[in-house]
């Protein structure tokens, strides 16, 4: 999921400061979450979601399938 978020960010041009501002979740914490070096909670990622107009789901769908071959 992390790896997800990651591509997600960097197709929208968006930095995990940038995230932070949206979303007011410390810097500290997205970039540990994105590190995976912390899990995140639920009422959390669905406020990233939200912020990133993205539907849930999409976090859960391997990079690899994602993209378009």
């Amino acid at each position: 999921m992390e790896r997800r978020l990651k591509v997600i960010l960097a197709c929208k041009g968006m930095t995990a400061k940038d995230l932070s501002n949206i979303t007011k979740i410390s810097q500290s914490t997205i970039s540990s979450f994105l590190n995976g070096k912390r899990d995140i909670k639920f009422s959390t990622l669905k406020k990233i979601c939200l912020a990133l107009s993205i539907d849930i789901r999409e976090l859960f769908i391997p990079v690899e399938d994602w993209i378009i071959k």
